[in-house]
């Protein structure tokens, strides 16, 4: 039995990926810039009134459709609200849905596939069937199907995009479950005596989990898009609560008298996405051990 094998049925915690994962790589100008990004957008979700001391809801018709100026940064809707202001407050929003939604999911995806996985051929042939269904819709339709049967708001909408991600992150766990429960350092933890409970709690759940997280990362992303195309549908937050999608949708009507009501908007979503999966994807290599 080589040292590794050794080390692992003895310690049951390090694999060899996590080796790799300890290799430091620098952080690119993108992903700096990308943090620097999200850590602004999270200081806008904690504390909105460090960059604007306006309100996100009141009305001002005299300033109604008023261009981009030193007074409003990126102009006033049709009802003279400050789209700027409405962005910082609408942070909190995006944020949420995307950290929310996500989290569920990765908890109940992974709890499903170490259960298909560690419960033997019958408890992975129904679970996995079971997520196989759910595979089988989008995933903006699933979420859609479930809003249009709970209704709208913030919380049907995590509601909504968390089951309708599970599938996903099942998927994902699974598969590095089965490859760390047939690894040569399991094998040889059965063949020292380990119990198989201190071998799936010790070994097979940390080991399947970690990568997962990473991935999770890019995948909040994902989902503020989706939140931001459910709240482009109307089943946001109602008005005139401040959301990214929300605002996209009220801008498009306004696009021929002000083009600044729907660009901004549009662009924190894609900038947030962007840095989201910027982050994650060089997070994914740092853990991997890449060097590119």
């Amino acid at each position: 039995m080589t040292n590794p094998q050794l080390i692992a049925a003895q310690g049951l915690k390090t694999p060899e990926y996590q080796s790799k994962a300890a290799r430091r790589l620098p952080v690119p100008p993108t992903v700096a810039l990308s943090i620097i990004f999200l850590v602004l957008l999270a200081a806008a979700t904690l504390r909105p009134t460090l960059f604007t001391d306006r309100s996100p809801i009141s009305n001002q018709l005299d300033q109604s459709l008023q261009p981009p100026s030193a007074e409003h940064f990126f102009g006033t809707d049709r009802l003279g609200r400050d789209i700027f202001t409405r962005i910082i407050y609408g942070a909190e929003q995006s944020l949420t849905v995307g950290l929310f939604s996500t989290a569920i999911a990765v908890v109940i995806g992974a709890g499903i596939a170490l259960l298909a996985v560690l419960g033997g051929r019958y408890a992975d042939e129904v679970l996995m069937r079971f997520v196989d269904v759910l595979l089988a819709f989008p995933t903006i339709l699933m979420a859609l199907l479930v809003v249009a049967i709970a209704g709208g708001g913030t919380t049907n909408i995590i509601i909504a995009l968390a089951i309708a991600t599970v599938p996903t992150y099942a998927r994902l766990v699974r598969s590095k479950a089965l490859e760390v429960r047939r690894s040569a350092y399991v094998e040889a933890a059965t063949v020292l005596g380990v119990p198989r409970w201190k071998i799936a709690v010790q070994t097979v759940v940390p080991n399947s989990i970690g990568p997962l997280l990473v991935i999770a990362t890019i995948g909040v992303g994902t989902t503020i898009v989706d939140a931001a195309a459910l709240s482009f549908l109307g089943f946001g937050a109602p008005e005139p609560a401040p959301e990214w999608g929300a605002m996209l949708s009220q801008g498009q009507n306004d696009l021929a008298l002000g083009w600044w009501v729907g660009v901004f908007p549009g662009l924190f979503i894609t900038l947030t996405v962007i840095a989201v999966t910027v982050l994650g994807r060089w997070l994914q290599k740092k853990f991997e051990g890449r060097d590119s």
